[in-house]
């Protein structure tokens, strides 16, 4: 071969190697990324693409670096991680001072007042407004998002000191911003000052300016999915509920639940589900009211339980970070050295150096990540195992205060003891979860037994007979969970409805697996029902397990005897 077919040969390679270097590391848009995941209120996958972004994106001067800690601040402060926001809001503006850029200082202090805010430091707050407006704000974007998040500040000082010149504050500064969003044609700060002035007006009483201001807001988010329009929704409800029009009030804050109770944020969904609760109590329905804090307090739950997984998420990435750079280094070494002897090695050599580089770099991370990965698995694990925890104390501490009502009101609240029973059963299923150290399946026969217990506290089954026999077999969680409040539900029914006076009471309970479906038998001695009555909550229950209910006779028992069948 010549020495002129070898030296095309070697180009030819070099250049397929810089196409596929290129094509493999070609950039994302990290910022609109971030941008779109955070107003839906997908703020894991909005903190996934920042972390992404702190190792893919060259960071190479210390004004892009102030820009990616400014956006980190914003985004941890969202979601909660306050010592993480503060640190990423220090260093940045210790940079910007380094670098004596006006813009990306204001730009901080702006993310100082919303973070100072959200964590109620007013004073503080205040200090830096007034601070910005002696100093002044070239950047008219920035200068509007000032001045908004300045009219937030002084609407929520409102509380604090009870001044109405706070809400005069509030209500000039939130108008300046309006303005000069009009200007800039930016529709997202303009609802967003809307939005503000609509909480205001509220405050200062005037209940058809707050009105017109909130639909403003809503009307200029029409068609987005955009959490801030589903805020100035549930804002909606909330002023319905002030002036006692409860049907209205519900109407908003489910409207606002429907867009949001499938996301992960979990905050504004326990905030919506809160105002559920007040409106469902000012109407008089106990019930939905009694429903609707069971998951304000279990998606309180969810929202500790994400906060954690951010913080391991984080933890990770700067592990990660550490590892690149020095492998970073590491390579340039290599390279330098490879520069040096590259003229006297052949195409083949230098091919299978290059193979088994990969192959030893490949193993190496290949074996560095799955061992994170069951790091990371064993403390997700344990995670929501502490969640199923949690949620069964909660659960037991909302029976506790049903418990203290029934007290007070002795014979009047039968309602009551039904609800008590039913969130018993849920808080079994959690227990069981937990105990089993199980995220998706429970023992039918420890989770039936553990529900009759709890029926026995409750009710008193104390003169009953009780004939089970239950096959130790397992069950997903979601049927679970409707299962035990049917077998509640039958029994229930029998403690209270089938008998008169009789000299024996007895209670028939039989599970067991056949071929894939389970199979309950369930009888009792009483009087059975009356013809043409119909168990709307059994049947409910049963067609949310996807099964079939039919009648059998047992063998001797002449009383309510059921059969159910249904798929696990």
């Amino acid at each position: 071969m010549s020495s002129n077919s070898k030296h095309t040969i070697l180009k030819a390679i070099f250049l397929v190697l810089i196409y596929v270097v290129s094509v493999g590391f070609e950039p994302k848009n990290y910022p609109d990324s971030i941008a779109k995941y955070s107003a839906s209120g997908d703020y894991g996958k909005a903190k996934e693409f920042l972390n992404e972004s702190r190792l893919n994106t060259p960071i190479d001067n210390d004004s892009n670096l102030v820009e990616w800690l400014i956006n980190h601040a914003q985004l941890t402060a969202i979601i909660g991680e306050n010592d993480s926001a503060l640190y990423s809001i220090q260093q940045a503006l210790a940079l910007s001072k380094k670098l004596n850029s006006k813009y990306l200082q204001h730009k901080i202090q702006v993310q100082q007042i919303e973070f100072n805010r959200k964590l109620r430091k007013y004073i503080l707050a205040h200090k830096i407004i007034k601070a910005l407006l002696k100093e002044g704000i070239e950047d008219a974007t920035l200068r509007c998002r000032f001045y908004h998040r300045s009219a937030a500040v002084y609407n929520e000082m409102h509380y604090g000191n009870l001044k109405s010149s706070t809400l005069d504050s509030a209500r000039l500064f939130a108008e300046t911003a309006l303005t000069l969003a009009k200007q800039l044609n930016n529709i997202s700060a303009q609802a967003t000052c809307y939005n503000e002035l609509g909480d205001i007006y509220e405050k200062m009483n005037a209940p058809e300016l707050s009105y017109k201001n909130y639909h403003e807001a809503i009307k200029l988010w029409k068609g987005e999915n955009n959490f801030e329009r589903y805020n100035a929704i549930k804002n909606l409800g909330k002023f319905f509920f002030k002036n006692q029009l409860y049907d209205s009030s519900l109407y908003y804050y489910n409207y606002a639940l429907v867009n949001v109770k499938n996301s992960k944020d979990f905050a504004l969904i326990s905030n919506v589900y809160g105002g559920l609760k007040e409106a469902y109590f000012g109407k008089g329905d106990s019930l939905n009211g009694h429903k609707s804090h069971v998951y304000e307090v279990y998606n309180m739950a969810l929202l500790g339980e994400q906060i954690m997984k951010s913080r391991i998420n984080e933890l990770y990435v700067e592990l990660e970070t550490e590892v690149k750079e020095k492998e970073i280094v590491k390579k340039e070494v290599e390279l330098k050295q490879k520069d040096k002897q590259f003229k006297y090695f052949s195409v083949f050599g230098v091919l299978l150096l290059i193979v088994i580089i990969f192959l030893i770099y490949s193993f190496y991370i290949s074996k560095k990540k799955n061992k994170l990965l069951r790091k990371l698995n064993d403390e997700n694990q344990f995670l929501i195992g502490e969640t199923n925890h949690r949620v069964k104390n909660n659960l037991q501490l909302i029976i506790s205060l049903i418990g203290r009502e029934m007290y007070k009101y002795k014979g009047e609240v039968t309602s009551l003891e039904s609800i008590s029973d039913k969130i018993n059963a849920i808080a079994s299923l959690h227990q069981q979860l937990y105990l089993n150290e199980s995220i998706s399946a429970i023992s039918v026969k420890a989770y039936v037994y553990n529900i009759y217990e709890n029926l026995k506290d409750s009710m008193a089954l104390s003169d009953f007979n009780l004939e089970m026999d239950i096959e130790d077999t397992e069950l997903p969680a979601e049927k679970a969970t409707y299962l035990g409040l049917l077998i509640t539900e039958l029994i229930t029914n029998t403690a209270k409805h089938a008998y008169d006076l009789s000299d024996e009471k007895l209670i028939g309970l039989k599970i067991f697996k056949k071929e894939n479906k389970l199979v309950l038998n369930y009888f009792d001695n009483g009087k059975g029902i009356a013809e043409g009555i119909k168990l709307k909550l059994i049947d409910l229950l049963v067609k949310q397990l996807e099964g079939e209910i039919t009648p059998f006779q047992h063998e001797g028992i002449s009383g309510y005897s059921v059969q159910l069948k249904f798929m696990i």
